[in-house]
């Protein structure tokens, strides 16, 4: 007798997707189904993609009913210093790896080749060393960054700064397994303006590095360790 695995599509190509239907009452929030490519059928390690889809369908179901139910972790100082100072690290990473990644820069290329090849104007005109363009372009919008989380901290423009972070909070968030809501917590828009920091540090730490100065990124930080609260919120 075969394995039988639920909740899988199979294409006649041997291409396999994750596909479960998500209840009724949490589809206002999650959609109506959570679909994921999960590889091939002639590749064993589909298994394993199966079980992480699985093991996220749980958690996505979990997390929409505590938020229907009005149940969200607080934001306590801790926590808010742990997600901004993962923010801050991440984005250092991702420079760093956009830094000297060749896909990256073959992307553009090939974009490029493909426009010239049907007569269309490269969009951002550029008649510079080609090598150095991903770090001017790069600097370029580091340059905007900083400007506008400096102009909105120097302002104290905290409707423009939670209106900037808000989404990029509630997905932080979400993805250290956190439930949080900016209507509900009061220290939310806290997190927002720590999130302009952690973001301006990064950009900072950035345009040293296309100065050519050796900026290490640190290591990600520990999760607190004090239990976390939750807080039940009636909307009164």
């Amino acid at each position: 007798m075969g394995l039988v695995v639920k909740y899988i599509l199979r294409r006649p190509t041997g291409k396999l997707t994750f596909r479960r239907i998500y209840p009724s009452d949490v589809q206002g929030v999650l959609g109506r189904e959570l679909k994921t490519p999960i590889g091939h059928e002639a590749d064993k390690a589909w298994m394993g993609r199966w079980e992480e889809a699985a093991s996220a369908y749980e958690a996505n179901v979990a997390k929409a009913r505590k938020k229907l139910s009005g149940q969200f972790d607080a934001l306590d100082p801790p926590t808010i210093a742990f997600l901004a100072e993962t923010f801050r690290i991440e984005s250092m990473e991702e420079d760093e790896a956009a830094r000297w990644s060749p896909e990256e820069r073959g992307l553009r290329a090939g974009i490029a080749a493909q426009l010239h090849g049907q007569h269309i104007n490269d969009a951002d005109n550029w008649a510079g060393d080609e090598k150095m363009r991903w770090s001017v372009k790069r600097r370029e919008t580091l340059l905007g960054i900083v400007a506008h989380c400096r102009e909105l901290r120097a302002a104290g423009d905290l409707d423009g700064i939670v209106g900037l972070w808000a989404d990029e909070a509630e997905a932080l968030a979400d993805a250290k397994g956190l439930t949080v809501s900016l209507g509900h917590d009061p220290s939310f828009p806290l997190l927002c303006r720590s999130l302009n920091d952690a973001a301006l540090q990064a950009a900072e730490a950035s345009l040293k590095r296309l100065d050519g100065e050796a900026v290490a990124t640190p290591r990600p930080p520990e999760p607190p360790q004090s239990e976390v609260v939750l807080e039940i919120w009636t909307g009164c």
